[in-house]
Formats: C-alpha cells, structure tokens, sequence
C-alpha cells in the first residue's frame, strides 16, 4: 500500500476524476461527511477509498488502510507504489539532464495526465515509452529487485500551502495564460523589461501563481495544458503569503506548453 498524498480523486456521485482537494478543503464537518465521506476512491485505479487528512495546517488525501489498489489492464495503479524522496527526485532529474531527456519525459507526463483530451498528434515520437509509466522512478536495488517510486506531480487547482515547499515536483493542469510585462532596474540602476507568465484558472481567470517567462518559448495570452517541473515557493510580503512557481533548470525544456480550445 503506497503512502501517497492525493490532491484528486474519483468522486462515485458523477463517476468522474475531475475532483480535487480544493473542492472539499474548505468545507464544515458536516459537509463533507454528507456529501463525500465514503465516496472518494483513488483516481486511477477506482480502489481503495480516501478520507480526508488536515494535519499542521496542511490538507490531503489518503488511503484508507489495508485498502488495495486494483490492477488496470494487468498493470498495477500508479499510487500502490511509496512517494519518491526529495533525494531520489533529484538525482532521477539530474540523470535526465545530463541524457537531454527532461523535455521527453514531460511530453510523456502529458500524454498520461490528459490521456482523455490530448491528441495523439500532439505527443512527439521522443515521449514514446509506452512500456515505461512517466509518473514512475525506477531504480535496481543491489539485490536486483526493481524498486519504484511515485514522482510527487500536483494539479493548479491545488497549488499553495498544500504543496511540498523548496521540493521538485510536477505542476500540471489546464490554465489561462496572461502575459504580463513588467519594467524594472536592475543591480546597475539600467532599466530592463521582464515578462511574466501568470497562470489563471480557466473559468474565473483568478491568479493561481506566475513565474519569469523563458526567453526561448513563443506564447500568447491563451488556453493551455500545462506540465512543468519546478518548485512551489512561499514568500511573504508585508503580511501577505504567497507561493511562487520556480522552474528547473535548464528551464526552456522543463516547461511544456499546449495551447487548447475552451
């Protein structure tokens, strides 16, 4: 049984995966045992049920114990495995960089997250590992046992104090792109032009977070799928808590954009 901290799940009252910890975080005891307590189960495989979690100001989903995953095609669910350690990430990360194969993982993450609305077209052939799960570390023990992990990936619709800080994780999610230019002064007093990218939720075009927008990647203001490998941050200013998007380095491939129609 995996020890993973879902921020989505399979609500059984509209038989959808669209549900997520920011639906149910807010609400009164009451609430939330008349309308889902009992009725969220894992979002992949549909097995074990998960129960709300608030612990240390954070909020999460877990499984309930002694509750197995289901197989899926005869494949096991991505959740039955543990949480990949900061430590294992990092290493996993840094091996991708040197092999220059960052941007194919992500094409890959896409493919699995958005397997309902993504083209086939979209994926090029270089994320083709359809004997590999993208979501999955895996690593041969000296035994020779092949060990995995889950890469921790959280949706916008999470994003915040409910997230692993100063920890590299995946971020995905549909989201409204605004560009936001910005004029500043730098060390030397020179004025200098920054552009922000500022991720919006779709419906609301309320600000979820923003980031510097990589001088290599051609955007517009617009509809996108979103899978990026970076940081959550938090910051405070004057009283104020926010959480910043921090993309990995080299971060022209640790970002992937796919425009899309509402």
């Amino acid at each position: 049984m995996g020890d993973y901290k879902f921020d989505s799940f399979y609500y059984t009252n509209d038989k959808s995966c669209e549900h997520y910890l920011s639906e149910i975080e807010g609400l009164s005891d009451e609430d939330y045992i008349r309308l889902y307590k009992g009725k969220m189960f894992c979002p992949e495989c549909k097995g074990p049920q998960l129960s709300l979690v608030k612990k240390e100001g954070v909020v999460f989903l877990r499984t309930y114990p002694n509750q197995p995953h289901f197989l899926i095609e005869g494949k096991n669910c991505t959740y039955e495995c543990d949480t990949a350690s900061k430590k294992v990430v990092e290493e996993y990360v840094k091996e991708l960089r040197k092999k220059k194969k960052i941007k194919s993982l992500l094409e890959a993450m896409m493919r699995k997250l958005f397997k309902q609305d993504i083209e086939p077209s979209v994926v090029t052939k270089t994320s083709e590992r359809k004997h590999c799960n993208p979501l999955l570390i895996e690593r041969v023990q000296s035994d020779g046992v092949v060990k995995k992990n889950i890469i921790p990936h959280y949706s916008f619709k999470s994003w915040g104090k409910n997230i692993s800080q100063e920890q590299l994780l995946i971020v995905y999610g549909r989201v409204y792109i605004e560009l936001k230019e910005i004029q500043k002064r730098d060390k030397n007093g020179e004025e200098i032009k920054q552009v922000y990218i500022h991720f919006k939720d779709i419906r609301t075009k309320k600000m979820i977070t923003s980031c510097l927008k990589p001088q290599n990647i051609a955007i517009d203001n617009g509809y996108y799928y979103a899978v990026i490998l970076g940081e959550c941050r938090k910051n405070e200013y004057k009283g104020y808590t926010y959480y910043n998007m921090w993309i990995n380095f080299p971060i022209n491939e640790c970002i992937l954009l796919e425009p899309y129609q509402l």
